[in-house]
């Protein structure tokens, strides 16, 4: 298939948990789009994949074994696979982000 197109809408949950959504999901890379209300928050947590933050809309808190670091609109922040990361909606309104993993890769 050369083309293929995904609607957020019909996009399968991650989780009942929270407002998450696979728009992709292949051995070389996942994309979910997340939205977080007002306070809610994905607690601290471990993965084999390296991790990209995307921030669409709102301000979040990203806390990671060496950091707390906060989110804008338009910043991308990347955690390294196997780094304990958590991420909080500290913003008014949803905070709207995509989030990409890949496979690790090896230590630069």
């Amino acid at each position: 298939m050369a083309l293929k197109i995904t609607s957020l809408n019909d996009a399968p949950l991650v989780s009942e948990k929270f407002n998450g959504r696979v728009l992709l999901s292949s051995p070389s890379l996942s994309i979910i789009h997340l939205s977080l209300a007002e306070g809610e928050y994905i607690a601290r947590h471990r993965n084999d994949m390296d991790v990209f933050f995307y921030i669409l809309s709102g301000k979040g808190m990203l806390d990671t074994e060496d950091a707390s670091v906060v989110l804008d609109s338009g910043i991308l922040a990347e955690v390294s696979a196997n780094e304990e990361r958590a991420i909080k909606n500290i913003g008014a309104g949803s905070l709207r982000l995509l989030v990409l993993k890949i496979p690790a890769r090896p230590c630069e």
